[in-house]
């Protein structure tokens, strides 16, 4: 485990979200922290978007061979949950403000993970201590992730360099769609039209978020 993702896991704030890349390790590093804070000897409960993730987390989990008793509740059964030492929860971006506050409810330790998007999407989370690692920062990520990336596809020539701020941007097209995404931080937009507004809209997700916040 290296330093930033270690730094995480040790970490004694209240409230941390670490953000990183695609395929850069936060759901596992989150699952870690949990079964640290369940050996501990905490009350911590992980919380998924929906049934199917609530599923896939509870099954990594377990083959992570933690053996800790931990809770795992949907998005949906927020509201009236008892409340715990620390909450988990993934990819904390896809959730609402009104889940956001029923998380706090539940305890004032709160503890995630999220892809990163944009700087305005994270400034709800100003109050969190805040780890940014990029995807190519995991050692066991999958080469092959990058490398069909890297087939059929071609830069984006009409954006400087300076007007990406950064950002190693690629393009993919399938299923009539195009999609953009930043090697370095594995930050995407999908641009389903050819419509000019929502083209400009994408790319500007990029012009929002400094890559260099992900190095």
């Amino acid at each position: 485990m290296t330093s930033i993702y270690k730094k995480f896991v040790e970490c004694d704030e209240d409230r941390a979200i670490f953000v990183g890349g695609r395929q850069s390790g936060k759901t596992t590093t989150l699952l870690e922290k949990a079964a640290r804070c369940a050996k501990n000897g905490l009350d911590i409960v992980i919380v998924a978007k929906s049934e199917e993730m609530r599923r896939i987390l509870e099954d990594r989990f377990v083959l992570s061979k933690h053996g800790y008793d931990v809770s795992f509740i949907t998005e949906r059964e927020l509201r009236g949950a008892p409340m715990v030492d620390a909450v988990f929860v993934d990819e904390v971006l896809h959730f609402d403000d009104n889940s956001l506050r029923s998380m706090e409810l539940l305890s004032k330790r709160i503890y995630a993970t999220t892809t990163p998007w944009t700087i305005s999407g994270l400034s709800r989370y100003d109050s969190f201590k805040k780890f940014f690692v990029p995807t190519r920062a995991n050692n066991s990520v999958n080469k092959e992730f990058f490398n069909s990336w890297k087939q059929n596809v071609s830069q984006i020539e009409h954006m400087s360099a300076d007007s990406k701020y950064g950002h190693s941007i690629i393009t993919s097209g399938r299923e009539e769609k195009e999609e953009v995404l930043c090697i370095d931080c594995g930050m995407t937009g999908v641009q389903e039209t050819d419509n000019a507004v929502e083209i400009l809209y994408i790319y500007a997700k990029f012009l929002e978020a400094d890559c260099e916040r992900f190095k």
